[in-house]
């Protein structure tokens, strides 16, 4: 029964965490439900990845198959089932951008999801760098919240290549971001963001 429950919520190599376990299992005691992992996991029919993470594997050629610590931290700060709560942010959105080609060996993620200004967490080994967004991150202002934090990111009156524009351009053309939303949103963010965008052409742009 348990175990039919998480397959019935749950994909293969999909994350799961044990709140949301709990959440499936209301009538149950916690110390209840921590038995029945524990027995799927020697059942093998969960794998616990680290403390609190588990899921569902499958076989392959390779043998048995497993999650990743970038899976763990989208599914848990960015988006889940369509719900947007996290963006990327730091060197990380400059590098998706082209505002730079500095691969950064360490994610930086900004998210409705973490309380803290910034901190550094470590999962299997991977390192990644948390930051508690300025206000809400939705489905519906994930674009312009990117393009905000981009230019907040910048250093104030730095100019941004052409094809870094173009490709800001187009994502801001692809997600429906209207000036009228970033200068609206703005207000969360610092004042040098505005003239950033100002600055690159970004805002009002005619190419």
């Amino acid at each position: 029964m348990f175990i039919d429950v998480i397959r019935e919520n749950f994909k293969i190599d999909e994350p799961i965490f044990t709140e949301e376990i709990l959440k499936l299992f209301p009538e149950y005691s916690n110390m209840q439900v921590f038995r029945y992992i524990k027995q799927a996991i020697i059942n093998k029919e969960l794998v616990q990845f680290s403390k609190g993470i588990y899921y569902m594997s499958k076989k392959t050629i390779f043998g048995d198959s497993t999650i990743t610590a970038d899976a763990v931290v989208k599914k848990r700060y960015l988006i889940n089932k369509g719900e947007r709560y996290g963006i990327y942010g730091g060197h990380t959105l400059q590098n998706m951008f082209q505002v730079t080609d500095q691969v950064p060996f360490v994610l930086e993620i900004v998210s409705n999801n973490e309380s803290s200004r910034k901190r550094m967490i470590e999962i299997d080994g991977r390192r990644f760098i948390l930051r508690k967004s300025h206000t809400n991150i939705t489905k519906d202002n994930y674009g312009a919240y990117t393009i905000l934090q981009l230019f907040d990111d910048l250093s104030s009156g730095e100019i941004i290549g052409n094809d870094a524009r173009e490709e800001i351009l187009n994502f801001k053309k692809k997600n429906n971001v209207s000036d009228e939303q970033l200068i609206n949103m703005s207000i969360y963010f610092r004042k040098k963001v505005v003239n950033n965008m100002l600055n690159n052409k970004i805002l009002y742009a005619t190419t």
